[in-house]
């Protein structure tokens, strides 16, 4: 017999090729190989070599944990400062800014002594400004000691007027409109060193006055006008204004204050 790869005599008995090492099926008829022939250049009965995939390294994965992980410090150090929109929500929140002023203004027949100067100039003005009119309905008393005005409102200042209301002892008052109190603006914002408390200084003042306001010594369209300087705390859940702040503590001095400009 024939090898089947070379042509080579071999064997009948033979296993291999003695000349290109072909292994040779003998089970079948002698003479012949059952095998098909093997296509020149190959190498018989070759197993391929398994391939092994090549793992990709993760860039993408990394770029997103990197861009996650700054804009989570980034936040974590934005919100661990107290910022002038923060500390102005707060503010507005606590003092509930914008706050209407209102005036109450006692109508009807009012009896004044001869020597309560400082209620009869305020009616006064009131009238000066066309807020009430005010009429002499004579005096009375040793003396003529009292003076008796009747006191109403003057129908020009009809939309100055939120309501009616009396007192325990049953006069009568409008309730007028002076203006709004609105908050100005922060000014500074200082925080300690450690980051958990911060004075904030901010400005208050007063818009939308009316001729009522005017009378209280209320300044037109000044929203920053006085200043006024508050403490926050950082709390494990944010920034807060300091326990036991008294909204008096604002308002304190005010009047004292308005007078630098009546």
């Amino acid at each position: 017999m024939n090898c089947p790869n070379c042509n080579s005599p071999v064997a009948s008995n033979a296993k291999f090729c003695g000349v290109c090492g072909n292994a040779l099926n003998t089970s079948g008829a002698t003479g012949s190989s059952t095998e098909a022939p093997v296509p020149e250049g190959k190498v018989p009965n070759q197993v391929p070599a398994p391939t092994i995939a090549t793992k990709k390294k993760p860039y993408l994965l990394i770029i997103i944990i990197a861009v996650v992980a700054v804009g989570y410090y980034a936040y974590n150090s934005y919100m661990s400062h107290l910022h002038n929109g923060k500390a102005e929500s707060l503010i507005k929140e606590r003092l509930g800014l914008p706050a209407p002023v209102t005036y109450a203004v006692q109508h009807g027949l009012i009896r004044f002594s001869r020597y309560d100067n400082f209620g009869l100039n305020q009616f006064n003005a009131l009238a000066e400004k066309k807020i009430i009119t005010i009429v002499n309905k004579g005096s009375q008393g040793y003396y003529d000691y009292y003076t008796n005005y009747q006191i109403d409102i003057d129908p020009s200042a009809e939309k100055y007027k939120l309501r009616d209301s009396s007192d325990y002892q049953g006069r009568e008052f409008y309730i007028m409109n002076a203006g709004n109190k609105v908050f100005g603006g922060i000014n500074r914002i200082q925080e300690s060193s450690d980051g958990r408390l911060a004075e904030v200084e901010f400005s208050w003042g007063y818009n939308e006055v009316t001729p009522v306001g005017e009378i209280m010594g209320l300044m037109k369209s000044k929203p920053d006008l006085f200043k006024s300087s508050i403490t926050f705390v950082r709390y494990e859940d944010g920034w807060k204004i300091k326990e036991g702040f008294d909204f008096n503590d604002l308002w304190r001095g005010l009047n004292e204050e308005l007078k630098k400009y009546r």
